[in-house]
């Protein structure tokens, strides 16, 4: 007897639709997860999460730009409607499919509603566009950072247009709970037609340029929406990543085309209270450093109160209807359960008794004054933080700067002393020859271009990392006073996240120095082959350092870095060891490692950074004027 398709509410239920991202690839984990995400009052899950890395990364080799569109879901990775046959494999697709259709059956268990997460509309292989010319679109890569060339398709073109309407109606067919889809575009291997916001430029299929872009992309999300309705769906919404995406003067014209059935992600900005309930994709919160609905975190769960307070009271208010969040943290729920019972945030007085409200209901009574002091000593790093210039992400996991060791001549590291990280990284040999290895160079660019640009943000980070430490105190103490078992443990390991993360920032600081005295070191030596001269013990090479002579400055500072940041790995093992449950966001197994998640051996990988850097600790002395060849 053929099994009957669930039945889907013809209107939305009342209050809220909230829809959470389970960042798992592991089945019970993620029903775990979304059951608690329906007991603190979500509606809808995301069903769309790859369960693995996409198997086709485009025509060359070792083109490390395509690392996000690898991870992120688009809809003919899932489903082969006609004509795209070319676009992926058909086993690796079935496998997408088989592994959503799991998840669906976990929201019919639940009772709940499906969402798709992607990116679209994604780059499609040569392979497609040697059958059908006429569908290449805009050029979407970053040519800084890739080999060869990738192509979006034109959604502009009706057969296009078509191939998308088809493919998402086969997916609601097979998944008819799917009723809100939400695409992040003009990134990660995305790209609308002749769009200002792609990376090499506006381009696109001649003949297709000037057109207003509200209703370029209205077009492509009424392709989606009619598919959608074709497959089932009733009343399906269709939101896009429009602020920041695209210029303001498109941002603009993409708000002033939208209809009903489609929206933006963010608070629209708009002053018509209607449109802005009916088509804004908004933030729920979140308790974990980075990620978000589309993203791993870095460090799985890590408290972010006001935020919470903050997305709690937009779902009260009504103004906007719909949001989003993801993860892994089950304290979030706990969290934003509680949030959602604090009646105002409009003065400061209200602000803190929503906090102390909070750290009661997690921590206890007895410690919440202190729970709020020491969420106020990190709202004061994160404030720090966010004008620094220290880039917490792309750093320390996209140039894999944690685990990474700091060595002052690279090119002497052994393949085998490379191999657990250098396959990782966000560049590539092909795709950047002279510079993949460079510290610094995360986009084709250096992130910082000389010592004071490093100084500048080394000289942040000094305060940001103390504040970090006293909030740790503070967390500790904490911990140890609170009557509460379960809250005095959620404290020792907010104790230990808030270490990690001051971690995060001294690695930071010690590669920006080390990289750029590196870069220093290997001009001047470059200038002094030109002239034909030799490294001598006269001046500027050697400082006038109050007591004795240790050599030049440039090697001065660098040993120094390299033992901070020596010391500051051990330390962050010693977290890993003493921490009771994992602190960072770690891939399941290598095969899921990549770019933007770190791999399943954090601790085997940060230990053997400590043996390189003592291997090759001398090497920094060569460049450099040095007293003696002594020890």
């Amino acid at each position: 007897m053929a099994r009957q398709k669930p039945k889907v509410n013809a209107t939305p239920a009342a209050g809220p639709q909230l829809i959470f991202n389970p960042r798992t690839v592991d089945l019970k984990e993620y029903e775990a997860l979304a059951r608690r995400a329906r007991d603190a009052g979500f509606t809808h899950l995301y069903i769309s999460q790859l369960s693995e890395r996409t198997d086709f990364m485009g025509d060359n080799a070792n083109s490390p730009w395509t690392e996000w569109s690898n991870i992120f879901p688009c809809i003919f990775k899932h489903v082969t409607p006609p004509g795209l046959e070319e676009a992926y494999g058909a086993a690796f697709v079935k496998r997408q499919m088989a592994w959503m259709k799991k998840k669906h059956a976990i929201c019919e268990k639940l009772g709940m509603r499906a969402a798709y997460f992607g990116t679209e509309p994604l780059w499609l292989s040569e392979r497609v566009y040697a059958k059908h010319p006429e569908w290449r679109g805009s050029r979407c890569d970053n040519s800084l950072r890739t080999t060869g060339l990738h192509f979006a398709p034109n959604t502009e073109h009706p057969e296009v247009r078509e191939a998308y309407r088809r493919g998402v109606e086969m997916l609601v067919n097979a998944c008819p709970l799917l009723d809100t889809f939400v695409f992040h575009s003009n990134d990660c291997g995305a790209g609308y037609p002749w769009t200002e916001r792609l990376y090499v430029n506006p381009n696109g299929a001649t003949g297709y340029e000037g057109r207003d872009m509200g209703h370029v992309v209205v077009n492509f999300l009424e392709s989606i929406r009619a598919g959608a309705q074709a497959g089932g769906a009733r009343d399906p919404r269709v939101f896009i990543s429009a602020y920041g995406w695209f210029k303001p003067q498109e941002t603009h014209l993409v708000v002033r085309s939208l209809k009903p059935g489609f929206g933006c992600v963010g608070t629209l900005r708009s002053e018509d209270a209607n449109l802005v309930r009916e088509c804004s994709l908004s933030h729920a919160g979140g308790w974990s450093l980075g990620g978000g609905a589309g993203m791993d975190p870095i460090i799985s769960s890590f408290p972010q109160p006001m935020g919470m307070l903050y997305a709690a009271a937009a779902m009260r208010a009504g103004r906007v209807v719909r949001f989003d969040s993801g993860g892994v943290a089950s304290d979030y729920f706990d969290a934003l359960k509680l949030a959602r019972e604090v009646p105002a945030l409009d003065t400061p007085s209200a602000r803190l008794a929503g906090l102390l409200h909070l750290a009661r209901g997690l921590y206890g009574a007895d410690v919440a004054e202190d729970v709020v002091a020491a969420w106020q000593t990190l709202e004061r790093a994160e404030t720090m933080a966010s004008v620094s210039g220290a880039p917490t992400f792309y750093g320390p996991i996209m140039l894999r700067w944690l685990v990474r060791p700091l060595v002052a001549r690279q090119e002497r590291l052994t393949d085998d002393e490379k191999a657990y990280w250098v396959k990782y990284l966000y560049q590539s040999p092909e795709s950047q020859a002279e510079t993949y290895l460079d510290y610094l160079n995360c986009c084709g660019y250096s992130e910082v271009d000389n010592w004071y640009d490093a100084s500048r943000i080394a000289i942040a980070i000094d305060g940001i990392e103390g504040t970090l430490k006293e909030a740790a105190t503070q967390l500790k103490a904490a911990s140890d006073k609170a009557q509460d078992r379960a809250g005095a443990r959620r404290l020792l390991l907010d104790h230990y996240r808030v270490r990690a993360y001051r971690s995060i920032f001294l690695t930071i600081r010690h590669v920006v120095q080390v990289g750029s005295l590196i870069r220093l070191r290997d001009e001047d030596l470059a200038k002094r082959g030109a002239r034909g001269e030799v490294m001598t013990s006269t001046r500027p090479e050697r400082p006038d350092l109050p007591i004795g002579n240790m050599g030049s400055v440039g090697l001065f500072y660098l040993h120094r870095a390299l033992r901070w940041e020596l010391d500051n790995v051990n330390e962050l093992i010693r977290i890993i060891r003493e921490c009771p449950e994992p602190i960072f966001y770690t891939a399941i197994d290598e095969a899921h490692e990549g770019s933007l998640v770190l791999g399943p051996n954090l601790l085997e990988d940060l230990q053997r950074k400590a043996r390189i850097m003592l291997k090759h600790w001398r090497d920094a002395e060569d460049g450099w004027y040095r007293p003696t060849l002594g020890g």
